[in-house]
């Protein structure tokens, strides 16, 4: 894309090379970069620079976010590796305590209700007498 921009220390407008800003889409994102003769611009250099600097700190910044959530993560597995321990420490202990017979599971079943109605199916009515 070529647009004319009146650069410093030129008499007339020439020609300029346009580069787009990845992540932005209106046209102050754009960074008038090079003229006909290959000067740069002063303010597109600095422009280039802040933009270089901001996407370092970003950077940086993300990478002491992924350190710390890996520092955060061994923390948590070694955690849970202990609570595991723990756990399975407590059943042995439950188990020599309260041994279950081998018949016997260790949640009992509930009972299945019979279908049928007590008494045979016959409805009995006994007679009060007051």
């Amino acid at each position: 894309m070529v647009f004319f921009d009146e650069f410093p220390g030129s008499r007339k407008s020439s020609p300029a090379t346009v580069i787009p800003i990845p992540g932005h889409c209106c046209r102050r994102s754009r960074i008038w970069l090079a003229g006909r003769d290959g000067s740069i611009s002063r303010i597109a250099y600095q422009k280039c620079g802040r933009i270089y600097q901001r996407q370092t700190e970003q950077t940086q910044s993300l990478q002491a976010a992924m350190a710390e959530g890996e520092v955060q993560k061994t923390l948590l597995e070694r955690d849970l590796k202990a609570c595991q321990e723990k756990a399975s420490s407590l059943e042995k202990e439950r188990q020599q305590l309260n041994p279950t017979p081998a018949g016997e599971s260790e949640v009992a079943k509930p009972r299945r209700k019979s279908r049928k109605p007590l008494g045979g199916g016959v409805l009995q009515v006994k007679p009060s007498f007051h």
